[in-house]
Order: C-alpha cells, then structure tokens, then sequence
C-alpha cells in the first residue's frame, strides 16, 4: 500500500456569518452572469473556526460548499484515527471512508483515489491543538475556489440542529425550500445489480411504486415519549407545517403508484385527496376497522393515464375480540391494468401492528393479507398478474417473520413470540401455538381462504403462503453490518419497518416478468448518527418514504 502524507501548517482565523455575505455580495457585483440568490430566511449558522491553508504552500485548494456541506450532511463527531486508503480496496468502500474525512484530525491520502467515480485530490493533514473543539472547524484554502451561496447555505443550514425559532417556523420558504434539498443530500436512485437487459420484441412498460408512512396527527398526541427531541419546537408537530413538507415530497416523488399508510380520515377528505387529484392521480381510501374507532388508515394513488383500476378489495384485519388476529389493521388490494401492456399488477398496502413483542398477531394479519391476495389472483387469473405488497409492516429485515415473506414458510409453533419481528431483545415470554394462530378464521396455515367442507390441512407446525417474494431493498444487497443498516424510521429509535415486496415471477425463458431496475437509497444507521430524528424541520413525518422503479413485461 502506498501512502503520501502531505502535512501544511495552518494558520486560524474567524470566518464570520458578516463576512461571508459581503464577500458573496462582492463576487456577485463581479459576475454579474451568475446573479445572485436572494438570502431566503436564513439565519446565520453557528461560529464557525475555519482553518485557512495557503495555496502558496503547496495546497490545491479545498471547495468551502462541499466542506460545509459535507459536515452537516453527516452530522457524525469526528474520529480521531488515520485514514488508509488501499489500492485493494473496493470503490464503494473508499466512497464511504471519503464521506467522514472532513471531521477528522489526522488525514490521510493517496495522490489521486477514485471514490464513487471521482477524482480525489490530495488530502491535507491539519494539525489542530487537543484544547480545540473540532466539531466546530472546517477546512478551507486561502483563496477558496469558490464561495458559498445564499441558496447552498441554505441548504447546509438545513442540517444544523438549532432550535427553531416560532417566527422561522411559520416563514413559508424555510420548509420548501429546505425539504427536497435535504432528500436530494440524504438518498440517491441506485441501479440494481444484475439487471437483465430489455427485450425490445416484448412489449413492456416502466413505472415507479412508493410507500410512505406519513403519521397520523393524532397518533402524535398518543405517542409523545417518541418525539421528545422536539418538546422545544412544538411547532414542528402541528399538521400545518407538516402538510407543506408532505405537499412538497409527495409532488416532486412523480411515482405512477403511491402507497400511504397513518393518513387520517379527515386529512384524507380535507389534503391529501383534493392535493393528489390536482396533481392527476385517482385514488382511494380505507380506515382501520375493528372494535374501536381508529383514525388513520391507508390509502392508494395510481396515475389513471398509466393504469386503469379493474378491481378493488378491502381487508380488514379484525377477527374477534378474543382470537389472535384482534387488531383493527387493515389493507388494501387494487388491480390495474397498464394501458401499453394490458398487464395487470395486484398492489397491496398495508400497516400491520405497531407492538413490537406481538409477532402472533402480525403472522395471523400477514397470513389473512395473503389469502386474500391469492383470492384475487384466482379471480383474475387470466391476466397472470404480478403482485406487490407494500406497507409499513413493523418488522426488521431478516427477522423470522422477513423470512415467511421471503421464503414462504416458517416453523411457528413453539417460537418466542416476541422476538419474531425481530424489534425486541427480551428471551423471556409466551410461545406461539400453531393451533390458535388463525382460530375464528376461514383461513389455514397455507395462507389460503378454506373452501367449505374441503378437508383442513394437517398442522405441522408450520405457517406458509403461495408466493415467492422478493425484497426491493434486499436484493442482490449483501447483508449490512449494524452501523451500515438502512433506516427508514428515526425517533426514539431507529429500525426499517418499510418494504416493498414484490413477485418476480421468472418464465421458462429465465426472464423476471417484472424487474426491479432502482431503488431509492435509504440513510444508514450510522450516517444518521448526531443528527436530529424525525420528524424534524425538514423531514415532515417519522419515517421516510421508500421507492422502487420497475418493468413489467406483457406475458410471454
């Protein structure tokens, strides 16, 4: 391995918030080609100690945007070791080690590295006193390349966590401006792997499905403990402000499909269905059903100049009182048919329960969800649909109830019923009984409506259904380290509790009849680290939205 290290002395200075805006003023004046961006609200970030190195010394010069940008993007306290960059190591490695190196005292680098398909200059190693606080110093050259903009500080300080002040909370440009910049920083459209190339002799067609957990007002109130971290911005919790960012990712997402889960009745009525029909999406809604009133529930869009809807069912959860499926979840089931193609897709969205230690009860509405989805596959069995289940289903990948999606069994009697989600960590509890898991039901343990006076299925113990799923942001991805897990929901703890499931359904020619192209990136673990959880003032709900583009081919 070889190693250059390039140390410069460095000289400190103050970098005030005043000088910055009458230099950019300055240059603006000087070039005029490139008018400048009026300030939008923004206050000024908190002092920073910027370390300035001479380019006479030797330095190529460091990009102030990407430093200041850099550091608030990943929020993450500084590391005390040296960077070893090998000629070994994987691209996607080197990206993710390039990612920190601003925080850092000591750096490390090769005369040129190729992180993400860029060229890396030289890095510097800056010397900096142990009596400094280095979370507060960035590092730029004298003259810096280019100035910071009105518009990209913006952006920059959308990641700062300061308290909010009332006044900018109400200001209409803070949250529009700052949300889809902040989206754009955290998440990136990935190809997948091993996709097959298109076969141009089949007709076929691209779509884009999204599912996002938007948080029902209400639960808000219920569930306060969860979001302590704005008990000082309450302001950030009303609907108002929440409904602007919401408004802002749901018109700049242009997905054909959305599926939304904790949208509360009235918002339905009031927002969200008079704001997704301006943007020419048709659409429908199901409220939570059982023995108490809920106030949330899902709901479907679809782009009616895309797809047409031939069918349509509701399902609801809720057996009785006292069997193990007692929960007031529900989903959704939707049949559309592309215009190009003719080809259907059966979509289904869904959010099962929210407690953590109760896998009977998600097993037994997985198990309901999937017999009704193989009812509807009957019924429109000529069109050999596709299916996608998507949702909030309150499970960590590669838990044991993951594994019954993905697999399409999974041994349940005399299972820890708590740690089948795989959200709890206690070893103590009841066992799950195979017998009781869909009592009061007309479904077995295959997953399948019983058909009057058929014989039941033996039970061996087992629970199973009739599909071969596959997860869009688990396939062909190597498993994660805990650091380096997506997440997809962040407050009072972190987990990725969304999926969007999908049936590939690979013909005799070997080819996925609906293949997955993209999917949009998710934050890992430890990218979010010393950052403020959501929602926050510029994610507007406690989750973050999923997505996936596909191509579903006309059969063949």
């Amino acid at each position: 391995m070889n190693r250059n290290r390039i140390e410069y002395e460095s000289r400190i200075n103050t970098f005030s918030w005043t000088q910055f805006q009458e230099e950019q003023r300055r240059e603006a004046r000087s070039r005029p080609s490139r008018p400048m961006i009026p300030p939008m609200n923004i206050r000024p970030p908190k002092p920073i100690k910027t370390i300035v190195i001479d380019e006479s010394e030797g330095s190529t010069g460091t990009n102030i945007v990407s430093s200041w940008i850099a550091k608030n993007r990943f929020m993450q306290k500084p590391k005390r070791d040296i960077i070893d960059i090998d000629d070994t190591e994987d691209s996607a490695d080197k990206n993710d080690e390039m990612k920190n190196v601003l925080d850092r005292k000591e750096l490390v680098g090769k005369e040129e590295a190729v992180a993400g398909g860029l060229s890396v200059k030289p890095i510097n190693v800056i010397e900096i006193d142990d009596d400094e606080d280095d979370d507060d110093i960035i590092v730029l050259n004298s003259p810096p390349l280019k100035k910071m903009t009105q518009y990209e500080a913006a952006t920059a300080e959308t990641f700062w966590t300061q308290t909010l002040k009332k006044d900018s909370i109400e200001s209409k440009s803070v949250l529009t401006a700052n949300v889809d910049a902040a989206q754009q920083l955290f998440r990136t459209w990935n190809q997948v792997k091993g996709v097959q190339p298109l076969i141009n002799s089949i007709p076929s067609t691209e779509f884009t499905i999204c599912s996002y957990n938007v948080l029902c007002q209400k639960t808000i109130a219920r569930t306060s403990y969860l979001y302590k971290h704005l008990r000082n911005t309450p302001g950030l919790l009303e609907w108002d402000y929440r409904w602007k960012g919401l408004r802002t990712e749901l018109r700049n997402f242009k997905a054909d499909i959305v599926g939304l889960q904790e949208v509360q009745a009235d918002h339905f009525t009031d927002d969200f269905a008079p704001f997704m029909n301006g943007l020419g999406y048709t659409g429908a809604y199901k409220r939570k059903f059982g023995t108490t009133q809920k106030d949330d529930g899902c709901a479907i869009f679809y782009r009616p100049d895309k797809f047409k809807q031939i069918g349509y069912e509701e399902v609801n959860f809720f057996v009785s009182p006292n069997a193990t499926s007692n929960r007031e979840n529900i989903a959704q089931l939707m049949v559309l048919q592309c215009h190009r193609t003719c080809q259907c897709v059966i979509v289904a969205n869904t959010h099962l329960i929210f407690n953590q230690e109760r896998g009977d009860v998600k097993l037994a509405q997985l198990a309901i969800l999937f017999a009704n989805i193989h009812q509807m596959h009957k019924n429109f069995l000529m069109f050999n649909p596709a299916v996608i289940v998507l949702g909030d289903f309150n499970i960590e990948p590669y838990s044991k109830i993951y594994d019954f999606i993905v697999t399409g069994q999974l041994l349940v009697h005399g299972e820890l019923v708590r740690s089948m989600s795989g959200q709890s960590k206690r070893t103590d509890g009841m066992l799950c009984c195979a017998d009781k898991l869909l009592c009061d039901t007309m479904i077995d343990l295959d997953s399948r409506i019983r058909i009057m006076g058929a014989p039941i299925p033996r039970n061996d113990g087992y629970l199973r259904h009739q599909f071969q799923f596959v997860s869009a942001y688990h396939h062909n991805v190597p498993r994660s380290t805990e650091k380096r897990r997506p997440i997809s929901t962040y407050h009072k703890d972190s987990a990725s509790p969304d999926f969007i499931f999908y049936t590939p359904d690979t013909s005799n020619m070997g080819v996925e009849r609906l293949q997955l192209l993209e999917r949009y990136t998710l934050p890992t673990f430890e990218s979010l680290q010393n950052t403020v959880p959501w929602p926050n003032k510029s994610v507007p709900s406690d989750h973050i939205p999923i997505m996936a583009k596909f191509r579903l081919y006309q059969c063949f």
